[in-house]
This record gives structure tokens, C-alpha cells and sequence, in this order.
């Protein structure tokens, strides 16, 4: 009687263990560094402030508030810190994602950072983790990876209507 209890147990904690190692795989939030993006990007002939207040023009211009998404910025160190929301995915399948944005300039160059924090439902009702499944995270990548592309065109295109 004692041994079939055990059996049962055993039964129980193996089909526990399957379980949740199947959730890991299927539903584990996706590591970091899958839903994160790093660019660092070339602008010649201009120095550290004008891409630096260039960079503040296109948070400005990218989102609806620059005051809600700035969270750190130090001029001094070259650093923009902020929090934003960016839509993934079309039609039936948008959704929005809430990332944190990091822009470190210097002299000729910026490092554009920007990491997934958690996946918002398309009325911004319902949020959640960003899960490990391949094409929810390569998604996700493109999507940050367009907003950095847009953010080097913004760059060098303010650079030439300075021209004036």
C-alpha cells in the first residue's frame, strides 16, 4: 500500500517536472539578449552636442511625449535614458511593445540601445512578457532594429537641412 503511493507520487512529480519543463520551453520570457538591439552608428563631421541635441530632437519628434519618455539625461556624460512604446506586428496581429531606450553619443558616433522590457495587447490593456518563441522575439528585433535605422536617417538628415 506504503509502495503504490509512492509509485503514485512519483508518477505525479514526474508528470510536475514535464509540465513545467515544457512551460520553460514554450513559455519561458525570452534571455536579453534576444530582445535587445545595439547599434553603434557612424555620423562624420559632426561632434558630440550636435548629435546629442539631435538625438532629444528625434525623441521629440518619434513619440508622442518626450517628457514622459526621458528618464535620464546627461548631457555631460552623453547619455539619453528613456522608457517607450513601439508598435509590432499588423492589423489583427498588433500589439505594442514597452522597451527601454539608451542613447550614449560622442564625437562622430552613437551607440543606439534599445531592450524589450514586455509586450503591451493592442489597447494597451493587458501587458506580459516578452516569451521565448522564435518569431515573437525576431519580431520584436526587426521592429527595434527599423526604429534604429529611422533614428541614423533623422541624424544625418538634420545634419543637411542645418544648411539654410
Amino acid at each position: 500500500s506504503n509502495l503504490q503511493k509512492e509509485g503514485g507520487m512519483i508518477r505525479v512529480t514526474k508528470l510536475s517536472f514535464l509540465l513545467y519543463f515544457v512551460f520553460v520551453i514554450c513559455c519561458a520570457t525570452a534571455p536579453i539578449e534576444d530582445r535587445q538591439i545595439q547599434n553603434v552608428i557612424e555620423f562624420p563631421g559632426m561632434n558630440k552636442n550636435q548629435i546629442y541635441s539631435r538625438s532629444l530632437e528625434w525623441i521629440a519628434t518619434s513619440f508622442k511625449s518626450a517628457k514622459s519618455v526621458i528618464e535620464i539625461e546627461d548631457k555631460e556624460s552623453g547619455k539619453i535614458i528613456g522608457k517607450i512604446i513601439t508598435p509590432c506586428g499588423s492589423g489583427l496581429g498588433l500589439y505594442y511593445v514597452n522597451s527601454t531606450l539608451t542613447i550614449e553619443v560622442k564625437d562622430k558616433r552613437a551607440r543606439f540601445t534599445c531592450i524589450a522590457n514586455s509586450a503591451l495587447s493592442q489597447n494597451m490593456t493587458n501587458e506580459g512578457p516578452i516569451y521565448n518563441n522564435l518569431s515573437n522575439v525576431s519580431q520584436i528585433r526587426d521592429s527595434l532594429q527599423k526604429l534604429s535605422e529611422e533614428y541614423r536617417a533623422f541624424i544625418l538628415n538634420q545634419k543637411k537641412s542645418e544648411n539654410w
